[in-house]
């Protein structure tokens, strides 16, 4: 079976999930981040329904913390 890139971004993102604690889950960019920001951020992609929104949400977070790494 041929798995694709989003089935092993997905299986990742899990194992990631399952084998740290919320707050321990690394936020990328974080150290650009306020303490209210990563806590919006942990909120906002516990609320999300499925792997594939948590993860169209993280990588769009990626990007804009490139844009703010940027601009600095």
């Amino acid at each position: 079976m041929i798995t694709t890139r989003l089935d092993f971004i997905q299986s990742n993102v899990i194992l990631r999930s399952q084998n740290q604690a919320p707050n321990q889950i690394p936020i990328f960019g974080s150290e650009m981040m306020s303490e209210p920001e990563c806590v919006e951020y942990r909120t906002k992609i516990r609320s999300l329904p499925s792997c594939n929104a948590r993860e169209l949400f993280r990588l769009d977070h990626d990007r804009q913390m490139k844009l703010r790494a940027a601009e600095k």
